[in-house]
C-alpha cells in the first residue's frame, strides 16, 4: 500500500475535529482516596518526545499539510523561521522514515526523574503514543515502535523503573486517534478497538504501578460498544489508577486543559456550565473536579524546537494561578533527538526548584482559597492564548484572556496570599478575616504593617519588600482556614 501524502488522504471521516464529539462511556470513577494525591501534587513534568525530534518537527501535526521530504524540510529550516517550515510540513513517508534515524543514545530516565524531583515536581507524564501512532514501548501489536529504531530500548520501561525507584508518581498519555494504523484509517472500529485495548492492557499491567492514564484527542473508536466491558476489566486489573476527564470520555477523575486555568474549583459542586449544548466540548464541566493545566516550558509547540525556555516569571505565574484555583501545573519539557533535555530548560527547571525550596509549602499539599483570585485581563506577552476559553461559558468559569494577579492557598490555620502583580497598588485588602487573624507576616521574613477596616484587613507592603516573582503574605488564624466561607475576592488598593 502506498503511503499517503498527509494523514487525511483516503480517510473516510474528519481527523482534525476533536471537539465535535466528546461523549463516551467510562465506568465507575476512582475512589476518592486514589485521587487525593493528585489534588495536592500541584506540579508535575510532561514529556512529548519521539522520532519527530530528528527533523526537528512538531509531533504528529507537522504531517497535516505535509509534502516535503526530510532533506527539503531541513534545508528550509536553515533560512526560514521554524514556524513557517513547520507549516509547510513533512510528508507521512518522511515522518515515519525518521524512526529509522532515531537513536537517543544520551537518554537517561534516572537523570530526567532526578531533574523533575529537584524542580519540586511530584509526578511524570509521558506521551506514549501520539496521533502519529508511534509507540514508545515494546508493544507486541505492531512494528512501529521505539524498539524497532536504532535505539532498540523500551523508553516506557526505563522511565517506569526510574519513577518507581525515586517514589515519583507515573502517568501515561495516550492518543486514541491514530493516523498511521490501517484499521483506524479505514474506520474499522472493531479491529482498531481491539488494537487500542491491547495497548492499554500492556501499558497498565506490564510496567508496575501506573498512577494515572491521560487521553488526548477524539476518535470514532471511542463510541465502540466494547468500552464498558474493557474498563471494568481495567479497573479490576488496576484498581487504584485515575483517569483524566478530557476527550474522548466525558466522565473521569480530573479535568485537563491546555495553557489556561479553567475555573476556581467549587468543592461544594456547581452546575454553572450545564447550559452549554450537550455534545459541545466540555459541556459536562461542573467546576468541582480537580484539574491540571498543561503548559510548555518551551512556549508554543509541544515537541523539541531548538531547546528554548520561557521566563521563570511566566512559569511561576502559571503555577500559582493553578494552585490558588485548585489545580496542578503539568509542565512539558522537550528532549532532543539524542534524549537530552535542552540546557536552557534544565536551567529553568533548576530555577523552579530553587523557588520551590523556599515557596513549596505555599503550593504543594495546600488547599486553594478560601478567597477567589483577583483576575485581570491577560496581555499578549503574559503567555500563550488558547482556543479553549472561547468554548467556556457561565460563572464560575474563567473569562477568556484572564490571568491571576492575586490568589491564595491554605493549610491548617494558615493562609498564604500570593501577589503576582500589584497593578500599581500600595496595599492589599483581605475581606471578612480581621476577627480571625492572629498574625500577618511575609514568607521567610517578619511582621508587616496592617490596618483593620471593619472586618477587612488592609496589608501594606513597601516596594522594597516585594518579591519580583511572587510576594507571599502569611496569615495565621485562630482556627482552620478551610472553614472560612463566603469570602469575597481579594483586592488591591
Amino acid at each position: 500500500m502506498n503511503t499517503p501524502t498527509n494523514p487525511q488522504d483516503g480517510v473516510p471521516y474528519p481527523l482534525y475535529e476533536p471537539f465535535l464529539q466528546s461523549q463516551g462511556t467510562y465506568p465507575t470513577p476512582a475512589a476518592a482516596r486514589d485521587v487525593a494525591w493528585f489534588e495536592r501534587a500541584r506540579l508535575g513534568m510532561f514529556i512529548h518526545w519521539n522520532h519527530c525530534t530528528v527533523a526537528p518537527a512538531e509531533i504528529s501535526w507537522v504531517m497535516k499539510k505535509g509534502s516535503q521530504t526530510l532533506s527539503e524540510y531541513q534545508e528550509l529550516a536553515k533560512t526560514l523561521p521554524i514556524w513557517e517550515v513547520q507549516e509547510r510540513g513533512l510528508s507521512m513517508a518522511a515522518y515515519e522514515g525518521m524512526a529509522q534515524l532515531f537513536n537517543p543514545v544520551e537518554f537517561s530516565a534516572d537523570e530526567w526523574v532526578s531533574l523533575a524531583r529537584a524542580a519540586g515536581m511530584n509526578y511524570m507524564l509521558l506521551v506514549v503514543k501520539h496521533h502519529d501512532g508511534f509507540a514508545m514501548w515494546d508493544t507486541k501489536t505492531s512494528d512501529y515502535k521505539i524498539t524497532n529504531t536504532p535505539f532498540k530500548r523500551d523508553v516506557c520501561r526505563e522511565i517506569a523503573d526510574a519513577c518507581h525507584k525515586a517514589g515519583m508518581r507515573l502517568g501515561w498519555y495516550y492518543s486514541p486517534t491514530d493516523w498511521w494504523h490501517p484499521a483506524s484509517r479505514a474506520g474499522d472500529w472493531d479491529a482498531y478497538a481491539a488494537y487500542m485495548q491491547e495497548h492499554l492492557r500492556e501499558l497498565m499491567t506490564e510496567y508496575g504501578t501506573v498512577d494515572f492514564l491521560a487521553f488526548d484527542f477524539w476518535s470514532p473508536v471511542c463510541k465502540h460498544p466494547s468500552w464498558p466491558t474493557f474498563y471494568q476489566e481495567l479497573r479490576r486489573l488496576c484498581p487504584h489508577h485515575i483517569q483524566n476527564r478530557s476527550t474522548p470520555w466525558s466522565i473521569g477523575d480530573y479535568e485537563c486543559i491546555e495553557h489556561v486555568v479553567p475555573y476556581f474549583r467549587n468543592k461544594k459542586g456547581s452546575t454553572a456550565n450545564s447550559g452549554i449544548v450537550t455534545g459541545e466540548y466540555r459541556s459536562r464541566m461542573t467546576c468541582d473536579a480537580p484539574f491540571e493545566v498543561m503548559d510548555c516550558i518551551q512556549g508554543g509547540r509541544w515537541s523539541y524546537e531548538f531547546g528554548k525556555a520561557v521566563p521563570l516569571k511566566s512559569i511561576i505565574n502559571n503555577l500559582v494561578d493553578a494552585a490558588t484555583s485548585g489545580g496542578n501545573l503539568t509542565l512539558n519539557v522537550t528532549p532532543d533527538s539524542l534524549g537530552r533535555i535542552p540546557p536552557a530548560q534544565v536551567e529553568r527547571l533548576q530555577e523552579i526548584g530553587a523557588w520551590m525550596r523556599t515557596h513549596g509549602e505555599t503550593i504543594v499539599g495546600t488547599n486553594h482559597g478560601p478567597c477567589p483570585p483577583l483576575l485581570v485581563e491577560k496581555t499578549e506577552t503574559a503567555g500563550p492564548r488558547t482556543m479553549a476559553p472561547e468554548m467556556f461559558g457561565g460563572s464560575p468559569l474563567r473569562q477568556k484572556g484572564s490571568r491571576c494577579a492575586v490568589g491564595c492557598t491554605n493549610v491548617g490555620s494558615r493562609i498564604y496570599i500570593h501577589v503576582l502583580d500589584w497593578l500599581g497598588s500600595t496595599s492589599l485588602v483581605v475581606p471578612n478575616v480581621a476577627d480571625r487573624v492572629l498574625s500577618c507576616r511575609l514568607l521567610g521574613s517578619g511582621p508587616v504593617i496592617t490596618r483593620r477596616e471593619g472586618n477587612a484587613l488592609r496589608i501594606m507592603i513597601s516596594e522594597p519588600e516585594r518579591a519580583i516573582l511572587d510576594t507571599v503574605i502569611v496569615l495565621e488564624l485562630d482556627g482552620p482556614a478551610i472553614d472560612i466561607d463566603g469570602l469575597q475576592t481579594l483586592g488591591l488598593g
